[in-house]
């Protein structure tokens, strides 16, 4: 199966830090197997090509399961700012009638994906857990 992640990352202070987003598409024969894929693919995209600072906190958000692509194709993952950068949206979008698959979130169950759901990505307000925080190199 496929799945496409969606992550954010914070580095730095808040006075000089900054946030960024990326998305990741990994094969897996099942969600652990991805989150292991995932994991793997972010530290070696910090290794080879230093994408990321040392000490990055990257979150893992939702990663949606695709058994099937849908002839019509997926919108994979909604974001919305207001102009000053604040996020005010951010979920993976409803899927076609003929989507084949599921989405996980990283702060709920399975299917607690979309725009029916609080997505607030506050991870100050959150005390949400770093899905990985990216060390020193070697």
């Amino acid at each position: 199966m496929l799945y496409i992640a969606d992550f954010t990352f914070t580095t730095g202070t808040e006075e000089d830090g900054s946030v960024g987003h990326f998305t990741c598409l990994v094969e897996a024969d099942n969600i652990e197997g991805a989150e292991q894929k995932l994991s793997s693919l972010v530290l070696a995209a910090h290794a080879k090509q230093d994408l990321f600072q040392p000490g990055t906190n990257v979150y893992l958000h939702d990663i949606l399961e695709v058994e099937k692509l849908p002839e019509s194709g997926i919108m994979a993952h909604y974001t919305e700012m207001d102009l000053s950068g604040e996020t005010s949206a951010n979920w993976p979008l409803p899927y076609p009638e003929d989507f084949d698959g599921s989405c996980y979130s990283a702060h709920g169950d399975e299917e607690d994906c979309g725009p029916d759901h609080d997505h607030e990505h506050d991870h100050e307000a959150e005390d949400i857990e770093p899905f990985i925080v990216i060390p020193e190199k070697a």
